[in-house]
């Protein structure tokens, strides 16, 4: 059991694995309009911009479940 409270903030942009496996718990589904595809697989983005040299901001709370094209779409 993952206590979504407890995953500490990470200061790498890449998220682990149990950052990844928290997010999934956490946001089930796509965040994008109208999408009903599981989390699973997807990519995660942050969804405050990721600074570089600013710690703790790839957290479950930052971090948002979105396709590859949608993902790709949104950082062009």
């Amino acid at each position: 059991m993952i206590d979504l409270g407890d995953v500490p903030p990470e200061d790498q942009y890449v998220p682990s694995i149990s950052m990844k496996q928290a997010v999934s718990l956490a946001a089930q589904h796509e965040v994008f309009l109208y999408s009903n595809r599981t989390s699973r697989g997807l990519d995660l983005d942050h969804t405050r911009p990721y600074r570089p040299r600013t710690r703790g901001q790839t957290r479950v709370g930052n971090l948002a479940p979105i396709s590859r094209r949608v993902h790709r779409a949104k950082t062009a």
